[in-house]
């Protein structure tokens, strides 16, 4: 699992902006239980792709991708061999589906 900063970084160099308040909601549950306790239970929430809908509805498409961004981020298993940050926007959606389909089991 990743910090903030480095999901927000990731959101700048993919796509010019932070997107601070998306990283903070997909994760919010991480202060209920903690990762170092409760291991990945807090990705259940909102690691998604229900929660994907409803951040849509909240938020509106353009922070659709951010969220996206910060799953495959935290998955991290599927960018092993190609590290994140020569991860190009047009292999996002490749990268989420692998991530949502192989990792995200809720």
């Amino acid at each position: 699992m990743a910090i903030k900063q480095t999901h927000i970084e990731d959101c700048k160099r993919l796509l010019g902006k932070g997107y601070t308040h998306v990283h903070e909601w997909i994760d919010e549950y991480a202060n209920k239980y903690p990762p170092q306790i409760y291991l990945e239970y807090h990705r259940k929430f909102r690691h998604t792709m229900q929660a994907l809908e409803e951040q849509f509805e909240k938020w509106g498409h353009y922070e659709i991708l951010p969220a996206k961004i910060h799953i495959i981020r935290d998955v991290d298993v599927f960018v092993l061999q190609k590290q994140m940050e020569q991860v190009g926007i047009e292999e996002i959606e490749e990268l989420y589906k692998k991530a949502i389909n192989n990792y995200c089991h809720w």
